[in-house]
């Protein structure tokens, strides 16, 4: 039997996270993304890139910033590759 801990399954559509925008071209404005999104960015860059597990990437860009977050971190994740923080 499965223990109940009262957590829902998070869905493709739900949002993972709100990126807002530094506005250069008009007001700031939370980004959504969605988790599926997340996940297709990474797979499309990781296919495009060729990352496999026999690449290491240098990472250097902060966590706030959405490359920093999400590119990087991701592609490093998805490929198996292993990832270095500088």
């Amino acid at each position: 039997m499965t223990p109940d801990y009262g957590v829902e399954c998070v869905k493709p559509d739900d949002i993972a996270c709100i990126c807002y925008t530094s506005g250069t071209t008009g007001v700031p404005k939370g980004a959504m993304l969605s988790h599926a999104g997340l996940i297709w960015n990474a797979e499309a860059l990781v296919d495009m890139w060729q990352f496999t597990e026999k690449d290491v990437q240098l990472h250097m860009l902060p966590f706030y910033h959405v490359h920093g977050m999400f590119i990087s971190l991701h592609c490093s994740l998805f490929s198996k590759s292993s990832i270095i923080f500088r």
